[in-house]
């Protein structure tokens, strides 16, 4: 399932909300919005291809490029093997950054744009997650 439609908006209308406005939506719906800030990097994996990509990649970003203080995996609102993933980092990051480190690591490539343009539009922390309230 994907945003959109788990929101109940057609995809036009989501690409262009604002991240006020999808985060109102979101609490509305049921969700729980989970933040980026200067240490979180937010994944979102949609196969297993794309986790292994993860699972391998995150060694490298350890030796290469910060310490990792923690990983948190859970299966998102899709269902397997759709993950999201909160990695925490002991250094900084700027949004670019962080862009560029969550496409690397596997993080799904149109969440990732759509985010860049919520950067583009002035949001300064664009990266979100949804997590359905129990």
């Amino acid at each position: 399932m994907d945003v959109a439609h788990a929101l109940h908006c057609d995809k036009d209308t989501y690409y262009k909300m604002s991240r006020e406005e999808l985060c109102a939506k979101a609490v509305e719906e049921g969700f729980d919005v989970i933040f980026s800030d200067d240490h979180t990097l937010l994944i979102d994996i949609d196969d297993n291809d794309h986790l292994m990509m993860f699972n391998t990649r995150i060694d490298r970003i350890k030796s290469d490029v910060t310490d990792i203080e923690s990983i948190e995996k859970y299966t998102s609102m899709s269902g397997e093997p759709h993950k999201h993933i909160i990695v925490k980092t002991k250094d900084k990051f700027g949004v670019p950054e962080r862009l560029f480190l969550q496409i690397f690591l596997g993080s799904d490539p149109v969440r990732e744009y759509l985010s860049y343009l919520r950067y583009t539009r002035g949001d300064k922390f664009p990266s979100l997650l949804l997590r359905k309230r129990e």
